[in-house]
This record gives structure tokens, C-alpha cells and sequence, in this order.
């Protein structure tokens, strides 16, 4: 640095220069690593990082072709700077010389904003000279590389040394320095795809071309460098030099130093240090000390200055980071620990930061064994592999379980780790062949690598027969992945394993997984068996030499692709309309693959080849929901032979994408406003489409009618502002052609795997407009039926009287999306004013219809115009779904009750129901160590061990089974009580429900045998039952189409459940949950038809009624176990009495009933369990049963239609629950009966008066 104009230079300092590519050496594995590992770390390699301008579809730029680029402003200063856009070319002489040739200005000047788009003239590749270019920019640009391109496999394809590499260059044309990081920024270089003059290119360049052989030639003295380099990194540098006595520390024999002996070159010898030494940024466990330098005098005439730096960094460790094909990087410096030198030894037991997943267990430590094994539970120490399954508690991750010796060679090193660029590796690895897990996210990472290990009895030249392999343990805390990656095999077997002394033959290694139960297992292809010397070669993910498996859980997934038919999507829930992208594996794909996906209906859509495992396709507006299966093609459409399930859900269940900005102003003519989340097209999408998607209405069916263009082309920004014109929003006037619309976002141009959606959506809306609104709800009006057809229909259901009731019977009611305070206070305010909430039946009645029933702050049912429910002529799932609703009951409201003076129009053909034919649904439950408490409310409990009939409704073939096992304490021991650890249940044409805890004690659901996740959404639909999960809690709620519902929550390491049982079923229940018909008495119905007394003696009602329920199972097993696996007969359970709870130990009897009071229940858990928090949850689970029941038990009032003839009603809720109404009638009129009357809890003080024609009588009842 100059600071005199330049008239010297008095400042000097260092500045990295970064290349596009590392220093290419050919040659040894070892030499490339030594090199890696010392020198290139002194560089930046900038092919590490993207390139500050990216090339956006970079297959497609041609001469002529409308091409894009993207980059972030802030490298030159933000979007308040005025950029150009070049192409800067660089040729190549004949001797080889690469030269910078000229600039081709493309975008004289545009702003800031990160992206261009532009066309580039035929014959730019030719030269075209331009001064806009300075040749100082060629100084940023390495030399090597250009060549290297100019002359590489590509090239080939271009020909002469008239051609260009081209690179794009953004500049700032107007700057102050300072204000960003840079004045240029550059892409990444290339050349232009020219397939006409390809063929005449290649022919000149081959003409061109010199003997080959001057390479070899080459190559050889390259060799006999790198055999110097190789000997140079098995050597060690000094490290300490001339002695000066001034400033030392204190030195000598006195001090307590070691001599080095007397010596010509020689040294002290490994020097074991007692900690850990950070030297070039590497830790150091020992050291030499050394006398003579002259060894390293005498490479420099061999070795550049460079060469003898890397052999200087080469000596500071035995070994450095390793990189192999595949592997993730190893050995001292990334802070690996050695397993030491041994035979059959160990790690030891290795604390582990994370509970890992295997086999359905969590484990905090593990082992890394020297024989190619890690272990979990014990060490193993076999050298000979036992053939899976094996027992003896041998948990093992075997990457290649064998007779390994380190004495004769190699070293096991491993680590865990969170570093972040290894995690995100991690997650991208598992993704790339995982389809399902698009969510994963990887945490924590144990990297073991055997390397270079040689076999039991290796003498001589065998003990350069080595193998070298990695096992990599992933997991998030929930799932957890194996990554087995082999570098080279060259040993199967360890001589006292009977192998030969090549070491093959005899009892080959082993390599898998194995639960050590003596039942569940996995083997890699090949083996035990000779072929497994190929695992190296070999993969089931298409890498070679790479195997992956999902291990978690009690079954091992294993990676890749199939032959089997199946398929799998990801996401697994897509919305009604489409536009999302779906990931999908199952077959194994090839390039030339005509992949075709079809959808519901017939649907088809075009797939793309991702991988060799994913593939993927853009869903298209469908009109159906639920789970329903999807085909695949990979010939183009000729077959189908790949079936998968796909649920696609309600518009009305999935947040909008795009928002709507103050939707109660949204008319046409009239300014409106959106914004949506740009990562939902792609970050780097350049452009997109905005669109109003149009839907009508023909003799009652709902149909796509167009698409009307609000915004052609603009940035992907997230936001946009336009003006609809009068009729495109609104369609007809008046008429069944009027509109429902949604705003539509859609990508113009894009990368499918760069964005989750290809077209998002806003909400369903209707255009307000007060003028026609009165005419259209006339129209409306005069051409509905007589609701009564679909009031009479005894399948809809009748409202529930109160909020508490509604809120409590969720398996026939469910909150509506339009009054739902908790999802959108506006809509509340919007469609029913004055109310609180609202709910919808579950079930569409056979006709369709479906029932909503609104209520007041104060709990009680809303009826009538404006703000009461009404009926559904089309329930929110039937017809097309949401939008069959939208227009034939939404609609219409909006222009009979808001947009205009009509709405007692509206109830007159969507009338309230007024509850009074609500029955509601009977509780029962079974709690902690169970404790039941039965549909006619009789209370027992039952230490059952095995799988029971919970209940059984023969009329409608439900059956819920429920699974009881002892509870295991915290000292890992069985209690006397048993607990229910797993429920099965499925009704007539359901799907069969299961929901168990595993061995995590996590809750898993199971529908017919396969596992399902509720990652995506917190509802799911399936055959004849949906399951929602509650958000932050371990509880679920199955509701079957019958109305009944199950809800069952994880408290510890047990379930328990509530039923809500129809009314329609009482006098047809049997099973633990008794004979529902109002009679405690015979609510134990045996087998035989008789019943069991129930005032009976425990053990009578445990081993005559409870033990009588088991029989045919429902449940999905794991591996080697089915129904009688659950079933102990020698089980004895412990009969207590109730009423005289005695402890053994007194300090636990005494905050037993402390805590518990005089709650049976709670006193019986802590009693059997010894478990305070046990009790503590039966006590909580008992009141909140009979708190439901009292919600649902409790009368509610029937309310009065707000109106009356010749007069005016107002009514108030009150806090306490109280329906109040004034009465008063019009002028000429006089009030007969009284003017104020009330309800409270189903009680009415009066009934309703009248108004009759007459003089005014003034009336004081109130």
C-alpha cells in the first residue's frame, strides 16, 4: 500500500487469492490427501462456494435464447445502485496461452434488484470487441483455469481456439466506495451450446492435437515427484533448533530433562505428551525431537518452496482429515478418537450427547468395537460373526462385523459431532433418498471409520490387504439413519474364523443389524456370505460402495428404490386445488424415464427425473379430498404400475398461501392488495403470474370456469396491488353463473426441486356487491325446495343445547372454520355477529346436508336471523368439497344477510335447529392402573395382562381392544399393576386404528399395519375415521363415521382413553366398558348372556367377567410376536381394597393421602405403583370424567324464534347463563302475556305472549 500517491510502497501485507479449483495433483490416494490436508487448506477454493452471479437453467443458453441470472445486491450495495451486465470472453492462442478477448455488453444499465433477464445475439461467440471492458479485471481471474477449460472434456465440444469461455460480470456503474463489498461480481465461467457447429468444432480440434504420449511422458516425472512427496509425509519435522541462553526457561538434567542419546541424525523417539497440543491448527498427543536438519536440506533441490511447506504441515500429526469417495471426513485433526492398537478390544463405553434411536429403543452410550462393530448394549468383543438373529442382549450396528487386528495395521477412529456443515450433509444425504422425510433434519452425528484395517493372522505382503469402511449414525432425537460407506474390501475373514491367509474363506464377515432379542435383524445383501467382498461395489442407493437404512423403529428400513409396485409421496397431504410439488420414490428411475403421475379422477400430470430414487410431479386442481391413491408411469402412460395413497385435503383445513388485505373491501373497480411468502414459488424464481381463478355453478354442480389475468408477469416480490373490472369478478348479474372466486400466484419460470408449489391460492370469496344483492337473494330464494326434505332426514343431526355440549361431543361435532375465534376472530363478527362460536356436524346426513349451530358468550344456542346457525344444504365435505358449500349456503347468506335487508329470507330455506331433539353421547373410560369406569357409570378396576374387548357395538362392528403390561418402575422392574400400553380399534368399513407407546414411550399410530406421522398435518382423514392430534400434547381423538369417538393421552409410560358413545347404540355394548341400557347391575353381560353380579368380589369380577374378554386381536405385531406374546397366565394381580388402603410404607401411605384425599383411584396407583405421579393423574383423569359428564348431562335451554307477530323481541344472554326476552308490540297492538320472560339451565319462567289488536294494556309482570 502506497499512501503518497504511489510513489512507494511502504505497506505490505497478504491477501488470499482465490481459485475456482483446488491445485489438481494426480496421482496416490496418499499423496492427494496429504495434499489436501496441508496445502490446499491454505487457499480458498472458491468452487466451495456459489458463484456470485447464478446462471438459472444453465442447460438451456443458447445464442437467441431468453436467458436469466440472479444475484444478491448487497454485494454491490443494495437496490438503490444502477448495475450493467457483461459477458466477458476469453480465447486461447495456439500455444496454448490463455488471453482476455473482449467484453459483449449486454444491459447497458438497470437497477440493483438481483436479477436479469436478456437475450444474447447469434454470433456473440464469434468477437465482438468492446471498450467497455478494462483489462485490470483479468487480473481476479486464475490463468490455469481458463485453460484447463479451454482445453477439458467440454471444449471438445467447441473446437477451434477461436472460441470463447465466457463468464457474466455484474459492475456497479455509479459508486462510492465503501458502500459494498464489491464494485464487480462475476459467475461462474461456461461456454455457449452451439449443436450445429459441434461436429466441424471437434473435427478441428482433434486435427489440432499433439501425440499423447508427451503426457505420459509427463506423468512419469510427475510420479517420481510424488513418490519424494509420499516419503516426505511419512516423516516427522523437528521441533526445536540452536540453543540461546538468554531469555530460555530453565533447562537440564537438574531441571528433570530427558537426554536425547549421544546420535548422528538421530532423535528422541515418540515423545507421549500428557495433553492434547494445538499446533497449525491441529491437536498433538506426541512429538520427536530431533538433531539433523539435513535431511530436509537435501529435498529442497527436489521440491518447490510449496512442496516443502506441505511437507513441513505434513508432519504434525500420524494422521490428518481424511477424505475418501463417499466417506465423511475423518481422522485426528477433525477431532477423532483412536480405539487403541489392539485384538477384539473396544472403545469402551462411549457417553453419548443425545438419546439415539435403534430398534424402537433410545441408548445414551455406545461402543465402538475393533471388530467392525458398534455396540449398544454390551461390548463385543467375537471375533468369529454369528450369523442374525442373534440374543444376549448383542444391540450391534455391524458395517462389517470380522476378525479385524489393528497390531498388524490400520487405526479405528470416531467421533460425535453437531458440527453444522456435516449435520446439513447429513440432512441433505437422507433426504436424497428418503422421500418422506423432506421435514428431517439431522442433530447429532457419530462418525466411526475403520481404516485400513488388516485381518487376524496377517503375515507378510497380507498385511497390505486392508479394508477400509465408515458407519455414520444420524438422527433429529425421533428418527434415526445409518450410512454404511465402504472404501475398499479387499478380506472377508480372520484366519482363526477359518479364513485362508489372504484372508478369505472359512466364516465370512457379517454386516447388518441385529436387536439382540434372538428375533429382529437385518443383512445387507451378501451377508456371511462370500459376495460380501462386494459390498464396496455395490449399493442400494445407487451410489456404489454407499448403503443406507432408516433404523429407528422396531423394523430396519432399508434405502433405494423397488421393485414392488409401491410408492411413496412427499409431502403426503396436498391441498384440493393443486399447484403443490410432490416428491416421489419408488421405482427405480432412469434418465430416459417417461415418467407420468395420475391423480384422482384421471388426472394426469407430467413427472420429473430427479434421481435414481425421486422423481416428481406438480398436483393439478382436483375436486375430491381424502386418502386416495395416486399411479405412476415410467413408460410414458402405457402402464401404471406404481399405486401409492396421497391424502388431499380441504381447501377450508389449510391456511391460505396467499392473503387477501382487508377482504371486506375487496369490490371490483376497487384497489386491492395481496402478499404472500415468496419461498413458496422458489427464492430464486424470477417471475410470476397473478390470476383470478373463477368457478360457477350449473343445475346444482360446481364446475372450473376460467381464468381471468390480473397481473401477466412481474417479480416474485410477495406482494401485488391490481383493480379487477366490473363483471370478471362477479360473472353474471344475477343467476347461477355468478362467481366464487380465488386469487391464483403462479410461477412463470422455474426449477421444479427449487420450490415447494408451482401455483398457490387464497381463500374462497365472493365479490360484495349491495346493489344486486337483493335481486340475486331473490333469485336465490324463489328457487330453493322446502327445507323440510332435509330437516326431516333423521340422519342429521340435531344441534347440542349448549356450547359445553358441542364443545364435549366431538365425535359428531367439530368448531366451523367460519366462527372460530381461536383461527379468526374476523369471521365470527363477519358471518355471525353476537356469537361466540360455532360448530358443524361431522357427518353430512345421507341427503348431503349438514347442521351448524351457533352459541352466545354465555354458552346457550343461537337461532334465527342474522347471527343463529342454520342448516347446511351442503355440508362442507360433500358435493365438491368447501366450494359445493360456499355457493349454495355462503353465498347466498352474504347477499340475503349482509350485503342486504333479507335474511329472514335466508332461514326461511336455511333454517336454525333449535336442539330440542339432542341426545347426548355416554362417556366411559379406563384410566392409570386401569380403573374403569362403565357406559352406565360403574366404577372397578381391572389388572388384566394381555389384549381385551374394551367395548364391542355388534350393529355397527366396532370393536376397540386394548393392550394391559405390567408397569415397569424407575428402577426398570415390574410393579403389581398393569397399565394399558397399546389400543386397536376399527368400526364397520373403517380403516383399523391403532395407537400403542414404543419403546421410546412415544405414541405411534398405525393404520392398517403402517406407520403414520403427523408431521404435516394435525388432521387426517381415512376410510370411515379421522385422527386428530392436539397440538403440544401427547393426546389423539379417532372419530368413526358412526359418531363415536375415542380419546386416548400418554401420561408416563401408560394410556388411557374416553369414549363418547351415541346415544343409538345404548342396549347393544358389550366388553369391559359393560352393558349400556341405565342399570349398573348387569353391566358385567357374560359371554353366556347372563350377568355377573356387580356388587361381586374383585378377583370374581377379574377372572368371571374382565379375563372372558379376550380373544381374536386387531393388532399389527412386530417381528416374531403375535396375541399371546401380550398374555401372561401365571400373572396374579393384587386385590385391594378401596375402602381400606393400608400402605406397608408409612411415609408413602402418608403423602399418598396427602395428594389423593379420599380418591380411590389415586390411593390404588400409588399403592401398586409407588408412583405419586401416577395417582396424582388418576385423581385428575376421575374429575375431569365427571366434569364432562355434568357438561354434557346438564339441560340447556330451547330457545324462542326472535320474532312474534305484531311486535318486536330482544333477547339477552347473561353471564350466569341466563336467556332473557322482552316482548313489545306495535303501535294498535296490546301485549297478552308476560313482557319479560327467562331460561336458566332448561327451566323457562313463562312461555311466549302475544300481540293483540287493541288499545295499549300497560303489563308490570316483569
Amino acid at each position: 500500500m502506497s499512501v503518497n500517491g504511489g510513489r512507494s510502497f511502504d505497506y505490505q501485507g497478504i491477501i488470499t487469492i482465490g481459485k475456482i479449483r483446488l491445485w489438481k495433483v494426480v496421482g496416490k490416494p496418499s499423496l492427494s490427501h496429504c495434499i489436501k490436508d496441508y496445502f490446499a487448506k491454505a487457499l480458498i477454493n472458491i468452487a466451495k462456494f456459489k458463484p456470485a452471479v447464478v446462471r438459472y437453467k444453465v442447460k438451456r443458453w443458447y445464442e437467441k435464447s431468453h436467458i436469466c441470472i440472479t444475484w444478491d445486491p448487497a454485494y454491490l450495495g443494495g437496490d438503490n445502485q444502477r448495475v450493467t451486465v457483461q459477458l466477458a470472453r476469453f480465447s486461447m492462442k495456439g500455444d496454448g496461452q490463455v488471453v482476455f478477448h473482449s467484453t459483449f455488453n449486454v444491459v447497458a444499465g438497470q437497477q440493483n434488484d438481483g436479477n436479469s433477464q436478456f437475450v444474447v445475439p447469434k454470433g456473440v461467440d464469434q468477437g465482438q470487441k468492446s471498450t467497455l471492458f478494462s483489462r485490470k479485471y483479468t487480473s481476479l481471474l486464475d490463468e490455469n483455469l481458463l485453460k484447463t477449460f479451454l482445453r477439458s472434456q467440454t471444449f471438445r465440444a467447441i473446437g477451434g481456439d477461436d472460441r470463447f469461455v465466457t463468464l457474466v460480470l455484474v459492475k456497479r456503474i455509479v459508486s462510492s466506495f465503501g458502500s459494498s463489498p464489491a464494485e464487480w461480481i462475476w459467475s461462474d465461467p461456461f461456454h455457449w451450446l452451439n449443436y450445429e457447429m459441434a461436429e466441424q468444432r471437434c473435427v478441428q480440434w482433434y486435427n489440432k492435437q499433439p501425440d499423447p504420449k508427451i503426457y505420459t511422458a509427463q506423468r512419469m516425472k510427475t510420479m517420481e515427484v510424488e513418490k519424494i512427496i509420499v516419503l516426505l509425509c511419512n516423516h516427522f519435522i523437528f521441533l526445536s533448533n540452536a540453543i540461546v541462553l538468554p531469555n530460555f526457561y530453565p533447562f537440564g538434567v537438574s531441571e528433570g530433562d530427558q537426554l536425547v542419546p549421544t546420535n548422528d541424525d538421530g532423535s528422541s523417539g515418540t515423545i507421549p505428551i500428557s495433553i492434547q497440543f494445538p499446533f497449525y491448527d491441529r491437536n498433538h498427543n506426541s512429538l520427536f525431537v530431533t538433531i539433523s536438519t539435513q535431511f530436509v536440506q537435501r529435498m529442497k533441490s527436489a521440491l518447490s518452496s510449496v512442496q516443502l511447506t506441505l511437507f513441513a504441515l505434513s508432519q504434525l500429526s500420524i494422521l490428518e482429515a481424511l477424505v475418501l469417495p463417499n466417506f465423511y471426513p475423518f481422522g485426528q485433526s477433525e477431532g477423532d478418537q483412536l480405539v487403541p492398537t489392539n485384538d477384539d478390544g473396544s472403545s469402551g463405553t462411549i457417553p453419548i450427547s443425545v438419546p439415539f434411536p435403534f430398534f424402537d429403543r433410545n441408548h445414551n452410550s455406545l461402543f465402538v468395537n475393533t471388530n467392525g462393530v458398534i455396540s449398544f448394549l454390551v461390548q463385543v468383543s467375537q471375533y468369529t460373526p454369528d450369523t442374525f438373529p442373534l440374543d444376549g442382549n448383542r444391540r450391534v450396528v455391524a458395517p462389517f462385523w470380522a476378525d479385524v487386528n489393528t497390531n498388524n495395521g490400520g487405526e479405528v477412529f470416531y467421533r460425535e459431532t453437531t458440527d453444522p456443515n456435516l449435520l446439513q450433509q447429513a440432512t441433505d444425504d437422507v433426504k436424497s433418498v428418503y422421500v418422506g422425510q423432506r421435514k428431517f433434519r439431522a442433530t447429532w452425528l457419530l462418525v466411526a471409520t475403520w481404516y485400513k484395517v488388516a485381518f487376524f493372522g496377517a503375515s507378510g505382503n497380507y498385511t497390505k490387504k486392508t479394508n477400509t469402511f465408515q458407519a455414520v449414525l444420524i438422527t433429529n432425537g425421533k428418527h434415526s439413519f445409518v450410512i454404511y460407506n465402504y472404501n475398499n474390501i479387499t478380506w472377508t475373514t480372520g484366519t482363526a474364523s477359518g479364513g485362508n491367509v489372504s484372508g478369505l474363506g472359512g466364516s465370512p464377515a457379517q454386516a447388518g443389524f441385529n436387536a439382540g432379542d434372538g428375533i429382529r435383524y437385518f443383512n445387507v445383501p451378501g451377508s456371511a456370505t462370500d459376495r460380501i467382498i462386494n459390498v464396496s461395489s455395490n449399493s442400494n442407493v445407487g451410489k456404489p460402495g454407499r448403503w443406507m437404512f432408516r433404523i429407528d423403529s422396531a423394523k430396519i428400513e432399508a434405502g433405494g428404490c423397488n421393485t414392488k409396485g409401491s410408492l411413496v409421496a412427499s409431502p403426503h397431504s396436498v391441498m384440493m386445488l393443486g399447484g403443490d410439488n410432490i416428491f416421489v420414490g419408488g421405482p427405480c428411475y432412469e434418465p430416459s424415464n417417461l415418467i407420468v403421475c395420475e391423480f384422482p379422477g384421471g388426472k394426469l400430470s407430467n413427472g420429473t427425473y430427479i434421481n435414481n430414487i425421486q422423481s416428481s410431479c406438480t398436483v393439478p386442481m382436483l375436486n375430491v379430498t381424502g386418502r386416495l391413491t395416486i399411479k405412476m408411469s415410467i413408460n410414458g402412460g402405457k402402464s401404471f404400475d406404481f399405486r401409492g395413497i396421497l391424502t388431499v385435503v380441504n381447501i377450508k383445513r389449510v391456511p391460505p398461501r396467499v392473503d387477501r388485505l382487508v377482504p371486506s373491501s375487496w369490490s371490483e373497480n376497487v384497489p386491492v392488495k395481496i402478499n404472500w411468502d415468496p419461498g413458496h414459488l422458489g427464492v430464486d424464481t424470477l417471475s410470476v403470474a397473478v390470476l383470478l381463478a373463477r368457478f360457477s355453478m350449473k343445475d346444482d354442480d360446481v364446475y372450473f370456469h376460467s381464468m381471468f389475468s390480473l397481473k401477466e408477469e412481474q417479480k416474485n416480490t410477495g406482494e401485488s396491488q391490481f383493480i379487477v373490472p366490473e363483471g370478471e369478478g362477479q360473472g353474471a348479474a344475477v343467476g347461477d353463473s355468478h362467481f366464487v372466486t380465488l386469487v391464483l400466484v403462479k410461477k412463470i419460470s422455474g426449477n421444479f426441486s427449487n420450490s415447494p408449489a408451482e401455483w398457490i391460492w387464497s381463500d374462497m370469496f365472493y365479490w360484495f356487491n349491495y346493489g344486486l344483492a337483493e335481486q340475486r337473494c331473490m333469485f336465490w330464494h324463489d328457487r330453493q325446495p322446502d327445507p323440510q326434505i332435509y330437516t326431516d332426514d333423521a340422519t342429521l343431526l340435531p344441534c347440542p343445547q349448549t356450547f359445553l355440549q358441542a364443545q364435549a361431543d366431538r365425535g359428531r361435532f367439530t368448531l366451523d372454520e367460519y366462527c372460530n375465534p381461536t383461527a379468526d376472530p374476523y369471521q365470527c363478527v363477519l358471518y355471525h355477529f353476537g356469537a361466540s362460536h360455532c360448530f358443524r356436524a361431522n357427518i353430512p346426513s345421507e341427503q348431503g346436508a349438514g347442521q351448524q349451530c351457533c352459541y352466545s358468550r354465555s354458552g346457550n344456542l343461537m337461532i334465527g336471523p342474522q347471527n343463529g346457525g342454520s342448516l347446511d344444504r351442503y355440508h362442507i365435505e360433500a358435493g365438491v368439497p368447501a366450494l359445493s358449500h360456499f355457493f349454495q349456503d355462503l353465498v347466498p347468506y352474504l347477499d340475503c344477510c349482509l350485503l342486504s335487508d333479507n335474511c329472514e329470507r335466508y332461514f326461511e330455506k336455511r333454517p336454525s335447529d333449535d336442539g330440542s331433539r339432542y341426545v347426548p353421547p355416554r362417556p366411559a373410560t379406563g384410566i392409570t392402573d386401569p380403573h374403569m369406569i362403565t357406559l352406565d357409570g360403574f366404577e372397578y378396576t381391572f389388572n388384566g395382562y394381555g389384549e381385551y374387548h374394551v367395548l364391542q357395538i355388534p350393529p355397527i362392528d366396532f370393536e376397540l381392544q386394548g393392550r394391559m403390561q405390567p408397569l415397569i418402575d424407575d428402577n426398570g422392574s415390574s410393579t403389581s399393576g398393569t397399565v394399558f400400553k397399546a389400543f386397536a380399534m376399527k368400526e364397520n368399513g373403517s380403516d383399523v386404528v391403532q395407537i400403542h407407546i414404543n419403546g421410546r414411550r412415544e405414541i405411534e399410530i398405525l393404520v392398517n399395519s403402517a406407520l403414520v406421522e403427523f408431521d404435516e398435518q394435525f388432521m387426517m382423514d381415512f376410510q370411515g375415521a379421522t385422527v386428530i392430534k392436539y397440538n403440544n400434547t401427547s393426546k389423539y381423538s379417532i372419530i368413526f363415521n358412526s359418531g363415536l369417538s375415542v380419546t386416548i393421552e400418554r401420561v408416563e409410560d401408560l394410556l388411557q382413553f374416553m369414549l363418547l358413545v351415541p346415544p343409538e347404540f345404548k342396549e347393544h355394548t358389550r366388553g369391559l366398558l359393560g352393558f349400556w341400557d341405565g342399570n349398573q347391575e348387569n353391566d358385567f353381560l357374560l359371554p353366556s348372556g347372563a350377568s355377573l353380579n356387580h356388587n361381586s368380589t374383585h378377583s370374581r369380577i377379574h377372572y368371571e367377567f374382565g379375563a372372558t374378554n379376550a380373544d381374536n386381536s386387531l393388532f399389527t405385531y412386530e417381528e416374531g410376536k403375535n396375541h399371546t406374546s401380550y398374555f401372561d397366565k401365571q400373572y396374579v394381580p393384587t386385590f385391594m381394597d378401596p375402602d381400606n388402603m393400608v400402605f406397608d410404607n408409612a411415609t408413602l401411605g402418608h403423602l399418598a393421602y396427602e395428594v389423593c384425599g379420599d380418591n380411590k383411584q389415586c390411593l390404588f396407583d400409588i399403592k401398586a405403583t409407588g408412583k405419586v405421579s401416577i395417582g396424582q393423574a388418576a385423581k385428575k383423569a376421575v374429575g375431569y370424567f365427571f366434569s364432562l359428564t355434568n357438561d354434557l348431562e346438564a339441560p340447556g335451554c330451547i330457545p324462542m324464534e326472535n320474532k312474534i307477530g305484531n311486535g318486536n323481541v330482544v333477547r339477552n344472554d347473561t353471564q350466569d347463563g341466563r336467556i332473557i326476552y322482552r316482548f313489545q308490540c306495535n303501535s294498535g297492538f296490546f301485549l297478552h302475556g308476560s313482557s319479560v320472560i327467562s331460561c336458566l339451565q332448561g327451566q323457562w319462567n313463562g312461555s311466549t305472549p302475544s300481540c293483540l289488536p287493541g288499545k295499549v294494556i300497560f303489563n308490570n309482570d316483569e
